[in-house]
């Protein structure tokens, strides 16, 4: 960490303490830097040959130990050593986009709701869900991130007022990419300043925080901003042997941000290998249930239709047990009653036995369905858990 301070935040700090003055009291700042190769550098000193990957973030810390959403994530892998400099994948976002990457995982293409919505396609929301998954439909809503809820204008440790963004106020945003791959030389004069040979990016994120009167108390946020990309290398056709890079980007920044980090295949960066060094797809598996059986215990009864629907249509379970599972929950809807109550937990208890069930045959093709089931049931559960994902 003393290295990390040192080498990559010290210096934009006094950059941005130079400008501003008050980093991590009214703004975010959001740095991270990745190298696989070879990086020379004089300013910071650098010298790597390796995979190397360093993350910071100096932001505010409200009441409660609140704090502004950021997300990154950063993967490299390949089988043969021709391709090693691809087969990366990096994550970047901040605000709203970094709660939509982080909430969706596996969801699908999703569409925001208003804070206050209480349906979509006919389903009812729970107040406390941020993500929904409606029923037979599969559409998937995530609420509009409304910032953090504080009950007074923070104060800095002296007792005075931080001075934030104000409605009608404008500060600027800094919001950068740096992304290199090959061989690079940098020089000062005639003097060599840098070398990199492989893959280099570097992100930052300089975000003023803006509050605003709410009510009886007040809401802080912060931009949304989304970088994203993705390299590999694959096979070309017959006809052209050989192989060719395959290189994607975005950049993107606040509603196209949020936008952007709703759509699945650009989610798709965060979740590839998600389970890193897990190649036993009964282990695998075995983690998955561990997590579903957690979040499954959580969900009230009003969602339970929409479990059994997505362990039937990820052909966890039979077409006669999601029957007599969903008319048990139809029938708790019509009557909740004691009788009723105790049916539809019977049939919760004979649901995750079958799904043990499929664990221990150890079928490879299940362990996808698995993880994915997983994550609908903690997106379902009324208080946040980690999916296996």
């Amino acid at each position: 960490m003393q290295n990390l301070y040192r080498i990559i935040i010290l210096p934009v700090i006094l950059l941005m303490t130079a400008c501003a003055g008050n980093v991590g009291y009214n703004s975010i700042l959001f740095h991270t830097r990745s190298n696989v190769g070879l990086d020379f550098s004089q300013t910071p000193p650098t010298s790597e040959i390796t995979i190397a990957r360093e993350e910071g973030v100096i932001e505010p810390s409200f009441e409660g130990g609140k704090t502004l959403p950021v997300e990154a994530s950063f993967k490299t892998g390949s089988d043969r050593f021709s391709g090693f400099f691809l087969g990366i994948d990096q994550t970047f976002a901040t605000g709203e986009a970094a709660v939509a990457m982080t909430a969706l995982y596996r969801a699908g293409d999703a569409v925001l709701l208003k804070p206050d919505a209480t349906t979509i396609a006919g389903s009812t929301l729970s107040s406390r869900q941020s993500v929904i998954l409606a029923d037979i439909q599969d559409r998937t809503g995530l609420r509009e991130y409304s910032g953090l809820q504080l009950s007074a204008i923070p104060q800095d440790e002296n007792g005075q007022e931080v001075q934030y963004l104000q409605p009608g106020q404008v500060k600027p945003l800094t919001f950068i990419t740096k992304t290199s791959l090959g061989a690079g030389i940098n020089w000062t004069g005639n003097a060599l300043s840098g070398l990199h040979v492989g893959y280099k990016r570097k992100e930052l994120a300089w975000a003023p925080v803006s509050l605003s009167q709410e009510n009886s108390g007040y809401r802080a946020d912060t931009p949304s901003l989304l970088a994203t990309i993705n390299s590999d290398m694959v096979a070309d056709t017959d006809e052209n042997q050989g192989n060719s890079v395959r290189w994607t980007q975005y950049f993107a920044t606040g509603e196209a941000a949020t936008n952007l980090a709703l759509r699945l295949d650009i989610r798709t960066t965060l979740l590839k290998d998600a389970l890193p060094g897990i190649n036993n797809s009964s282990e695998t598996q075995r983690l998955a249930f561990l997590s579903l059986n957690r979040c499954a215990k959580q969900i009230e009864n009003t969602y339970l239709g929409k479990l059994f629907y997505d362990a039937n249509k990820q052909d966890l379970i039979t077409p006669t047990t999601f029957r007599t599972a969903y008319q048990a929950f139809s029938d708790w809807k019509k009557n909740q009653n004691t009788e009723t109550e105790q049916g539809l937990k019977m049939q919760r208890s004979l649901y995750l036995a079958e799904i043990l069930a499929k664990v221990y045959q150890d079928i490879p093709a299940n362990t996808d369905k698995m993880i994915q089931h997983a994550d609908v049931a903690c997106l379902l559960a009324p208080s946040p858990s980690i999916p296996i994902t």
